[in-house]
């Protein structure tokens, strides 16, 4: 699927489904952003909800903002897969010289680690961010043509003091990277 359709497919479902999305975000963003040690506690479990409820949405499914605290069933999965990425993206990080850049491209290795969590809920962490490495083989490029195809967007969300990004940006974006997501799956 071409870049430009993933966007447009995006934008059909957040305009079906224009609030509950912005609701789901901003709770997600509101726990998130409480601290750093919050934040790495509660982000795996979270991204779970927020994919649970963003993918019933693009199926037309039965949705509830409830949706978001999915992650919760199983706890201890998405908390050690969220915690090993960070970990992992640190340790390439602290590499002389190229360690950041090579912590950007792993970090697009492992983005979809938690999304094949979701759906692959019998996968250990180490099981789904192997399958995420996978998966994005011959895709990070993609991944991050898409994730700059946001510039603008996020230009404004900041020149709005992130009010843009709560109520468009963000959800928008959540639909590309799970269209994104689903698209390349068809491939493995």
């Amino acid at each position: 699927m071409e870049r430009k359709e993933i966007k447009q497919l995006a934008r059909e479902a957040l305009q079906k489904d224009r609030w509950m999305p912005v609701a789901v975000t901003g709770v997600y963003s509101v726990i998130i952003g409480m601290s750093s040690a919050i934040s790495m506690v509660l982000s795996g479990p979270l991204s779970i909800g927020v994919f649970s409820y963003y993918k019933k949405s693009l199926n037309n499914e039965k949705r509830d903002f409830l949706d978001l605290f999915s992650g919760f069933k199983d706890f201890v999965k998405p908390l050690c897969t969220g915690l090993l990425v960070m970990l992992y993206t640190l340790l390439w990080g602290l590499i002389p010289i190229v360690g950041p850049i090579i912590s950007m491209v792993k970090n697009y290795s492992y983005s979809l680690s938690l999304l094949l969590l979701h759906d692959n809920p019998e996968l250990s962490p180490k099981e789904a961010i192997e399958k995420s490495i996978k998966m994005m083989d011959g895709h990070k490029f993609d991944r991050f043509v898409l994730d700059l195809s946001f510039i603008l967007w996020d230009l404004l969300g900041f020149l709005t003091l992130s009010i843009l990004n709560f109520l468009y940006v963000t959800p928008y974006k959540q639909f590309s990277v799970i269209l994104f997501y689903e698209d390349i799956k068809n491939e493995h």
